[in-house]
Protein backbone atom coordinates (compact mmCIF):
# COMPACT_ATOMS: atom_id res chain seq x y z
CA UNK A 1 0.00 0.00 0.00
CA UNK A 2 1.39 3.44 -1.01
CA UNK A 3 1.44 6.28 1.53
CA UNK A 4 -1.03 7.72 -0.78
CA UNK A 5 -3.55 5.15 0.60
CA UNK A 6 -2.41 4.86 4.11
CA UNK A 7 -3.82 7.89 6.48
CA UNK A 8 -2.74 6.77 9.19
CA UNK A 9 0.98 6.83 8.22
CA UNK A 10 0.61 10.22 7.15
CA UNK A 11 -0.63 11.19 10.13
CA UNK A 12 1.69 9.65 11.92
CA UNK A 13 3.93 11.89 10.42
CA UNK A 14 2.16 14.83 10.71
CA UNK A 15 2.15 14.82 14.75
CA UNK A 16 5.99 13.57 14.87
CA UNK A 17 6.63 16.90 12.99
CA UNK A 18 4.67 18.92 15.03
CA UNK A 19 4.50 17.53 18.63
CA UNK A 20 7.91 15.96 18.43
CA UNK A 21 9.73 19.03 17.63
CA UNK A 22 7.61 21.22 20.09
CA UNK A 23 8.63 18.68 22.65
CA UNK A 24 11.93 18.88 21.89
CA UNK A 25 12.13 22.82 21.44
CA UNK A 26 10.72 22.82 24.83
CA UNK A 27 13.48 21.31 26.15
CA UNK A 28 15.95 22.71 24.35
CA UNK A 29 15.12 25.96 24.65
CA UNK A 30 12.58 27.45 27.14
CA UNK A 31 9.86 30.07 26.48
CA UNK A 32 11.75 32.34 28.94
CA UNK A 33 15.09 32.42 27.49
CA UNK A 34 13.89 32.25 24.23
CA UNK A 35 13.27 35.73 23.31
CA UNK A 36 16.06 36.74 25.98
CA UNK A 37 18.96 34.86 24.77
CA UNK A 38 18.38 33.55 21.43
CA UNK A 39 17.68 36.62 19.56
CA UNK A 40 21.08 35.83 17.40
CA UNK A 41 23.98 33.51 17.78
CA UNK A 42 27.00 33.80 20.22
CA UNK A 43 29.04 31.12 20.99
CA UNK A 44 27.45 30.37 24.01
CA UNK A 45 24.15 29.45 22.52
CA UNK A 46 25.35 28.62 18.80
CA UNK A 47 24.84 24.60 18.70
CA UNK A 48 21.05 25.52 20.32
CA UNK A 49 20.45 27.92 17.48
CA UNK A 50 21.23 26.19 15.08
CA UNK A 51 18.79 23.12 16.06
CA UNK A 52 15.95 25.67 17.22
CA UNK A 53 16.35 26.75 13.17
CA UNK A 54 16.28 23.36 12.40
CA UNK A 55 13.59 21.96 14.44
CA UNK A 56 10.84 25.15 13.82
CA UNK A 57 11.56 23.96 10.14
CA UNK A 58 10.65 20.77 10.80
CA UNK A 59 7.41 21.87 12.93
CA UNK A 60 6.29 23.84 9.87
CA UNK A 61 6.55 20.72 7.83
CA UNK A 62 3.97 19.00 10.11
CA UNK A 63 1.58 21.84 9.00
CA UNK A 64 1.95 21.07 5.17
CA UNK A 65 1.14 17.99 6.18
CA UNK A 66 -2.17 18.69 7.11
CA UNK A 67 -2.59 20.58 3.57
CA UNK A 68 -1.51 16.90 1.80
CA UNK A 69 -3.63 15.36 4.05
CA UNK A 70 -6.45 17.25 3.39
CA UNK A 71 -6.37 17.10 -0.44
CA UNK A 72 -5.61 13.19 -0.18
CA UNK A 73 -9.31 13.01 1.85
CA UNK A 74 -10.89 15.44 -0.39
CA UNK A 75 -13.52 13.72 -2.98
CA UNK A 76 -11.49 14.56 -5.91
CA UNK A 77 -13.70 13.02 -7.99
CA UNK A 78 -15.83 16.11 -8.25
CA UNK A 79 -13.21 17.93 -10.34
CA UNK A 80 -11.92 16.86 -13.88
CA UNK A 81 -8.87 14.86 -13.54
CA UNK A 82 -6.57 17.42 -15.78
CA UNK A 83 -7.45 19.73 -12.68
CA UNK A 84 -6.46 17.25 -10.18
CA UNK A 85 -3.21 16.49 -12.20
CA UNK A 86 -2.36 19.84 -11.77
CA UNK A 87 -2.62 20.42 -8.09
CA UNK A 88 -0.82 17.81 -7.59
CA UNK A 89 1.92 19.13 -9.15
CA UNK A 90 1.74 21.98 -7.47
CA UNK A 91 2.30 20.13 -4.39
CA UNK A 92 5.29 18.37 -5.78
CA UNK A 93 6.66 21.89 -6.31
CA UNK A 94 5.89 22.62 -2.60
CA UNK A 95 7.22 19.21 -1.44
CA UNK A 96 10.63 19.88 -3.18
CA UNK A 97 10.84 22.98 -0.98
CA UNK A 98 10.51 21.04 2.25
CA UNK A 99 12.32 17.45 1.04
CA UNK A 100 15.19 20.30 -0.08
CA UNK A 101 15.49 22.19 3.30
CA UNK A 102 15.14 19.86 5.78
CA UNK A 103 17.47 17.08 3.52
CA UNK A 104 20.18 20.31 4.21
CA UNK A 105 18.95 20.22 7.83
CA UNK A 106 19.90 16.27 8.20
CA UNK A 107 23.77 16.42 6.31
CA UNK A 108 24.34 19.52 8.66
CA UNK A 109 23.53 17.37 11.68
CA UNK A 110 24.86 14.12 10.18
CA UNK A 111 28.41 15.78 9.89
CA UNK A 112 28.38 17.70 13.07
CA UNK A 113 28.64 14.28 14.87
CA UNK A 114 32.22 14.47 14.47
CA UNK A 115 32.80 17.89 15.36
CA UNK A 116 29.70 18.18 18.29
CA UNK A 117 31.88 21.12 20.35
CA UNK A 118 30.46 25.15 20.67
CA UNK A 119 33.46 26.71 18.47
CA UNK A 120 32.49 24.48 15.33
CA UNK A 121 29.03 25.93 14.97
CA UNK A 122 29.36 29.23 15.90
CA UNK A 123 32.43 29.20 13.73
CA UNK A 124 29.91 27.88 10.68
CA UNK A 125 27.38 30.46 11.66
CA UNK A 126 29.89 33.60 11.12
CA UNK A 127 30.87 32.02 8.30
CA UNK A 128 27.62 32.04 7.11
CA UNK A 129 27.15 35.32 8.33
CA UNK A 130 30.25 36.60 6.30
CA UNK A 131 28.81 35.32 3.34
CA UNK A 132 25.51 37.34 3.45
CA UNK A 133 27.58 40.44 4.22
CA UNK A 134 29.66 39.61 1.15
CA UNK A 135 26.78 39.58 -0.63
CA UNK A 136 25.37 41.83 -0.02
CA UNK A 137 28.15 44.16 -0.69
CA UNK A 138 28.19 42.86 -4.21
CA UNK A 139 25.09 43.77 -4.80
CA UNK A 140 25.38 47.80 -3.81
CA UNK A 141 28.34 47.27 -5.83
CA UNK A 142 26.49 45.42 -9.04
CA UNK A 143 23.37 47.77 -8.48
CA UNK A 144 23.95 50.96 -7.23
CA UNK A 145 27.51 51.08 -8.38
CA UNK A 146 29.58 52.05 -4.34
CA UNK A 147 29.68 49.58 -1.59
CA UNK A 148 28.31 51.20 1.89
CA UNK A 149 31.03 51.73 4.51
CA UNK A 150 28.52 49.97 7.27
CA UNK A 151 28.56 46.49 5.14
CA UNK A 152 32.56 46.81 4.74
CA UNK A 153 33.25 47.35 8.22
CA UNK A 154 30.54 44.69 9.69
CA UNK A 155 32.58 42.21 6.54
CA UNK A 156 35.48 43.17 8.96
CA UNK A 157 34.53 42.86 12.19
CA UNK A 158 32.50 39.33 11.07
CA UNK A 159 36.28 38.35 9.44
CA UNK A 160 37.76 39.40 13.35
CA UNK A 161 35.14 36.47 15.17
CA UNK A 162 35.97 34.26 12.85
CA UNK A 163 39.77 34.64 13.27
CA UNK A 164 39.55 34.42 16.89
CA UNK A 165 37.04 31.04 16.77
CA UNK A 166 39.43 29.54 14.22
CA UNK A 167 42.53 30.20 16.05
CA UNK A 168 40.38 28.28 19.11
CA UNK A 169 39.95 25.44 17.14
CA UNK A 170 43.62 25.44 15.76
CA UNK A 171 43.24 22.11 13.25
CA UNK A 172 41.07 23.65 10.60
CA UNK A 173 41.07 20.10 8.64
CA UNK A 174 38.28 19.55 11.01
CA UNK A 175 36.16 22.24 9.79
CA UNK A 176 34.09 19.49 7.36
CA UNK A 177 32.43 22.96 6.21
CA UNK A 178 35.15 24.61 4.50
CA UNK A 179 36.43 24.87 1.09
CA UNK A 180 39.64 25.46 1.82
CA UNK A 181 41.30 24.53 5.47
CA UNK A 182 43.25 27.92 5.54
CA UNK A 183 43.14 30.49 8.26
CA UNK A 184 40.01 33.24 7.12
CA UNK A 185 42.68 35.70 6.97
CA UNK A 186 44.96 33.21 3.96
CA UNK A 187 44.67 33.69 0.44
CA UNK A 188 41.86 31.20 -0.55
CA UNK A 189 40.54 29.80 -3.83
CA UNK A 190 37.62 32.34 -5.19
CA UNK A 191 34.19 32.53 -2.87
CA UNK A 192 32.14 30.90 -1.44
CA UNK A 193 34.46 29.64 1.78
CA UNK A 194 31.87 27.38 2.37
CA UNK A 195 31.74 23.47 1.07
CA UNK A 196 28.99 23.20 -1.89
CA UNK A 197 25.96 20.77 -0.54
CA UNK A 198 27.05 17.91 -2.82
CA UNK A 199 30.50 18.15 -0.95
CA UNK A 200 28.63 17.80 2.81
CA UNK A 201 26.37 15.48 1.25
CA UNK A 202 29.41 13.06 -0.14
CA UNK A 203 30.35 13.27 3.82
CA UNK A 204 27.47 12.70 5.78
CA UNK A 205 26.46 9.84 3.26
CA UNK A 206 29.83 7.79 4.16
CA UNK A 207 29.48 8.07 8.03
CA UNK A 208 24.66 8.25 7.63
CA UNK A 209 23.08 5.32 8.91
CA UNK A 210 21.22 2.92 6.94
CA UNK A 211 17.83 5.04 7.63
CA UNK A 212 19.33 8.29 6.96
CA UNK A 213 20.87 7.64 3.56
CA UNK A 214 17.00 6.43 2.36
CA UNK A 215 15.74 9.38 3.76
CA UNK A 216 18.35 11.56 1.98
CA UNK A 217 18.37 9.69 -1.39
CA UNK A 218 21.37 8.20 -1.57
CA UNK A 219 23.22 10.26 -4.25
CA UNK A 220 22.82 14.07 -5.22
CA UNK A 221 21.05 13.85 -7.94
CA UNK A 222 18.45 11.90 -6.50
CA UNK A 223 17.54 14.28 -3.80
CA UNK A 224 18.93 17.91 -4.24
CA UNK A 225 19.11 18.01 -7.38
CA UNK A 226 15.55 16.70 -8.31
CA UNK A 227 13.76 18.57 -6.13
CA UNK A 228 16.06 21.99 -7.59
CA UNK A 229 14.33 21.41 -11.07
CA UNK A 230 11.42 21.45 -9.30
CA UNK A 231 11.70 25.09 -7.32
CA UNK A 232 13.55 26.60 -10.54
CA UNK A 233 11.58 27.17 -13.78
CA UNK A 234 13.51 24.64 -15.99
CA UNK A 235 12.72 24.75 -19.70
CA UNK A 236 13.70 20.98 -19.72
CA UNK A 237 12.19 19.63 -16.82
CA UNK A 238 10.90 16.00 -17.47
CA UNK A 239 7.00 16.10 -17.02
CA UNK A 240 6.15 12.92 -14.50
CA UNK A 241 4.08 10.19 -16.23
CA UNK A 242 2.93 9.12 -12.34
CA UNK A 243 1.86 12.40 -10.60
CA UNK A 244 0.34 10.61 -7.41
CA UNK A 245 3.50 7.96 -7.45
CA UNK A 246 5.97 11.28 -6.90
CA UNK A 247 3.77 13.15 -4.61
CA UNK A 248 3.44 9.81 -2.70
CA UNK A 249 6.99 9.68 -2.61
CA UNK A 250 7.34 13.20 -1.38
CA UNK A 251 5.44 12.74 1.61
CA UNK A 252 7.79 9.38 2.52
CA UNK A 253 10.99 11.28 2.12
CA UNK A 254 9.54 14.70 4.35
CA UNK A 255 8.29 11.79 6.88
CA UNK A 256 11.47 9.91 7.05
CA UNK A 257 13.88 13.33 7.04
CA UNK A 258 11.66 14.66 9.78
CA UNK A 259 12.31 11.30 11.96
CA UNK A 260 16.43 11.80 11.32
CA UNK A 261 16.29 15.15 12.29
CA UNK A 262 14.93 14.69 15.49
CA UNK A 263 17.13 11.87 16.31
CA UNK A 264 20.38 13.18 14.87
CA UNK A 265 19.03 16.42 17.40
CA UNK A 266 18.68 14.10 20.36
CA UNK A 267 22.17 12.64 20.05
CA UNK A 268 23.92 15.86 19.45
CA UNK A 269 22.76 17.36 22.09
CA UNK A 270 21.98 14.10 24.74
CA UNK A 271 18.52 15.21 26.00
CA UNK A 272 16.53 12.19 27.30
CA UNK A 273 13.88 11.98 24.56
CA UNK A 274 10.17 12.56 25.96
CA UNK A 275 6.45 11.46 24.47
CA UNK A 276 6.57 10.73 21.11
CA UNK A 277 10.40 11.21 20.66
CA UNK A 278 10.80 8.48 22.99
CA UNK A 279 9.61 6.03 20.30
CA UNK A 280 11.31 7.66 17.85
CA UNK A 281 14.96 7.14 19.53
CA UNK A 282 13.94 3.26 19.74
CA UNK A 283 13.77 2.84 16.09
CA UNK A 284 16.47 0.72 14.31
CA UNK A 285 18.05 3.71 12.34
CA UNK A 286 20.57 0.63 11.11
CA UNK A 287 18.00 -1.48 9.54
CA UNK A 288 18.09 -1.84 5.36
CA UNK A 289 15.60 -0.17 3.28
CA UNK A 290 13.39 -3.23 1.50
CA UNK A 291 13.43 -0.66 -0.96
CA UNK A 292 17.41 0.16 -0.89
CA UNK A 293 17.98 1.10 -4.94
CA UNK A 294 21.94 0.99 -3.95
CA UNK A 295 22.12 -2.78 -3.63
CA UNK A 296 20.66 -5.25 -6.20
CA UNK A 297 23.02 -8.54 -5.65
CA UNK A 298 23.22 -9.04 -8.83
CA UNK A 299 25.63 -11.67 -10.46
CA UNK A 300 27.21 -12.11 -13.77
CA UNK A 301 24.54 -13.88 -16.04
CA UNK A 302 21.44 -12.55 -14.04
CA UNK A 303 19.09 -11.00 -16.94
CA UNK A 304 18.38 -7.42 -15.94
CA UNK A 305 15.84 -4.43 -17.08
CA UNK A 306 18.48 -1.66 -17.67
CA UNK A 307 17.63 1.98 -18.21
CA UNK A 308 14.05 1.27 -17.85
CA UNK A 309 12.62 -1.33 -20.36
CA UNK A 310 16.11 -2.85 -22.21
CA UNK A 311 16.92 -6.49 -21.68
CA UNK A 312 20.44 -7.04 -21.12
CA UNK A 313 22.81 -9.66 -19.18
CA UNK A 314 24.55 -8.72 -15.89
CA UNK A 315 28.58 -9.29 -16.74
CA UNK A 316 30.89 -7.84 -14.39
CA UNK A 317 30.03 -5.41 -11.00
CA UNK A 318 31.55 -3.15 -8.51
CA UNK A 319 31.17 -1.28 -5.33
CA UNK A 320 32.17 1.56 -5.04
CA UNK A 321 33.08 3.87 -1.34
CA UNK A 322 29.73 4.48 -0.19
CA UNK A 323 28.48 0.54 -0.51
CA UNK A 324 26.55 1.67 -3.61
CA UNK A 325 26.79 -1.22 -6.65
CA UNK A 326 27.46 -0.48 -10.51
CA UNK A 327 27.02 -3.12 -13.30
CA UNK A 328 28.30 -3.79 -16.42
CA UNK A 329 25.55 -4.66 -18.49
CA UNK A 330 25.63 -6.38 -22.13
CA UNK A 331 22.23 -5.22 -24.57
CA UNK A 332 20.72 -8.41 -25.39
CA UNK A 333 18.29 -6.64 -28.16
CA UNK A 334 17.70 -2.92 -29.00
CA UNK A 335 19.69 -0.61 -27.28
CA UNK A 336 19.31 3.24 -25.73
CA UNK A 337 21.38 4.33 -28.01
CA UNK A 338 22.98 3.49 -31.48
CA UNK A 339 26.75 2.06 -30.99
CA UNK A 340 26.45 1.25 -27.27
CA UNK A 341 26.33 -2.65 -26.73
CA UNK A 342 27.24 -2.50 -23.06
CA UNK A 343 27.60 -0.16 -20.66
CA UNK A 344 28.86 0.53 -16.50
CA UNK A 345 25.45 1.33 -15.01
CA UNK A 346 24.61 2.40 -11.69
CA UNK A 347 22.31 0.31 -9.61
CA UNK A 348 19.19 2.82 -9.72
CA UNK A 349 18.69 2.14 -13.44
CA UNK A 350 18.76 -1.61 -12.75
CA UNK A 351 15.55 -3.85 -11.88
CA UNK A 352 16.22 -7.66 -11.90
CA UNK A 353 14.39 -9.45 -14.93
CA UNK A 354 15.66 -13.24 -14.10
CA UNK A 355 18.53 -14.98 -12.07
CA UNK A 356 20.38 -17.17 -14.53
CA UNK A 357 20.97 -19.42 -11.79
CA UNK A 358 17.81 -20.07 -10.65
CA UNK A 359 16.42 -21.32 -14.14
CA UNK A 360 19.36 -23.37 -14.78
CA UNK A 361 19.08 -25.25 -12.01
CA UNK A 362 15.33 -25.24 -12.21
CA UNK A 363 15.97 -26.84 -16.01
CA UNK A 364 18.39 -29.51 -14.85
CA UNK A 365 16.07 -30.50 -11.82
CA UNK A 366 13.26 -31.13 -14.53
CA UNK A 367 15.58 -32.53 -16.94
CA UNK A 368 16.93 -35.34 -14.21
CA UNK A 369 12.55 -35.49 -12.80
CA UNK A 370 11.59 -36.25 -16.04
CA UNK A 371 14.35 -38.70 -17.83
CA UNK A 372 13.80 -40.92 -14.32
CA UNK A 373 9.84 -41.17 -14.41
CA UNK A 374 10.26 -41.71 -18.38
CA UNK A 375 13.26 -44.50 -17.48
CA UNK A 376 15.19 -42.96 -20.19
CA UNK A 377 18.76 -42.77 -19.34
CA UNK A 378 20.05 -39.43 -17.87
CA UNK A 379 21.11 -36.64 -20.07
CA UNK A 380 24.71 -35.23 -19.96
CA UNK A 381 23.84 -31.86 -20.24
CA UNK A 382 26.33 -29.33 -18.70
CA UNK A 383 25.62 -26.31 -16.89
CA UNK A 384 26.99 -24.20 -19.41
CA UNK A 385 24.96 -25.60 -22.46
CA UNK A 386 21.83 -25.24 -20.07
CA UNK A 387 23.36 -21.25 -19.75
CA UNK A 388 23.32 -20.53 -23.00
CA UNK A 389 19.86 -22.47 -23.73
CA UNK A 390 18.64 -20.34 -20.90
CA UNK A 391 20.21 -16.79 -22.93
CA UNK A 392 18.77 -18.08 -26.19
CA UNK A 393 15.14 -18.86 -24.74
CA UNK A 394 14.98 -15.70 -22.70
CA UNK A 395 15.91 -13.68 -26.34
CA UNK A 396 13.39 -15.66 -28.11
CA UNK A 397 10.59 -14.68 -25.32
CA UNK A 398 11.34 -11.19 -25.68
CA UNK A 399 11.26 -11.25 -28.60
CA UNK A 400 8.16 -12.81 -28.94
CA UNK A 401 6.27 -10.10 -27.27
CA UNK A 402 6.90 -9.98 -24.00
CA UNK A 403 9.12 -7.09 -24.31
CA UNK A 404 6.49 -4.99 -25.66
CA UNK A 405 4.33 -6.44 -22.79
CA UNK A 406 7.18 -4.89 -19.68
CA UNK A 407 7.02 -1.54 -21.74
CA UNK A 408 3.62 -1.38 -20.86
CA UNK A 409 3.47 -1.73 -17.19
CA UNK A 410 7.07 -0.69 -16.53
CA UNK A 411 6.74 2.94 -16.59
CA UNK A 412 9.66 5.39 -16.10
CA UNK A 413 8.85 7.86 -13.35
CA UNK A 414 9.37 10.84 -15.83
CA UNK A 415 8.69 10.81 -19.42
CA UNK A 416 12.36 10.56 -21.29
CA UNK A 417 14.07 9.42 -18.28
CA UNK A 418 15.45 5.69 -18.26
CA UNK A 419 15.87 5.64 -14.24
CA UNK A 420 13.59 3.49 -12.81
CA UNK A 421 13.43 5.94 -9.36
CA UNK A 422 13.15 4.55 -6.09
CA UNK A 423 10.90 4.77 -3.07
CA UNK A 424 11.93 5.12 0.50
CA UNK A 425 8.87 3.35 1.88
Amino acid sequence: MSIEDNSTTRKVFQQIALLGSAIFLERLVPKEKLELEYLRFNQRNARNFLLLKFLTEVQKTGFVFSRWNDFLESNTSSRPESVNDQIIETFIDEQSLWQRKLMEGLVLLINFSSTNELPFYYHLLLLQELERYRGMLLEQKDFFTRGSTLTKKTVALIIERIQAVEDEIGDLSRCWYLNEAKPIGKKRKPRPVISSLRQQLKRAISVATRSEKTAMGYTYGQSYKETSSNIHFNIIRLDYTDLRKRFSFGISQCGLLTVAILQRAHILTGLEPEGVNRQLMRFNRSRPSKTNPTVKELEKGDFVLANGTYLGEVIDAETGDFGYETYLVKYLQETPLEGIEEDWLPSFEIQLFMKRCEIVQEVLSELQKDTHERGAPVLQVSEEEVREAMHHAVVELWQAGFGRYIRRIIIPQRKGDPGMGYNPM
